[in-house]
């Protein structure tokens, strides 16, 4: 699946009718023991985040669900994504093990 990189949440139009953004939020992570700065903070759960996007493309992949998704922004360090897709990847997106939620964005 290519990956396809949007404007920031609102901001751009859904070309297909049946398309949504939604916003896709990752369970949190153990708290770890020890002090982290900021930066090393937010590299951590930028990566973290990334690795559960990675996870995502992959259930879209063997679920057959490429055709449902138009759009997965990049990762951050707030552990969510936004999406574009249509409601039936944000039902199958929810049954994933670390996904917290999928709501309207």
């Amino acid at each position: 699946m290519a990956k396809h990189v949007h404007q920031l949440p609102g901001s751009g139009a859904i070309e297909a009718p049946d398309m949504h953004r939604f916003l896709v939020m990752f369970r949190e992570a153990p708290a770890e023991g020890g002090a982290r700065g900021r930066r090393q903070h937010v590299i951590e759960e930028t990566e973290r985040t990334a690795t559960l996007v990675g996870t995502i493309c992959e259930a879209i992949e063997e679920k057959g669900l490429s055709t449902d998704v138009s759009a997965i922004d990049e990762a951050t360090s707030f552990g969510m994504v936004s999406i574009v897709g249509t409601e039936r990847l944000a039902d199958e997106l929810r049954d994933l093990p670390d996904v917290e939620a999928v709501v309207p964005d």
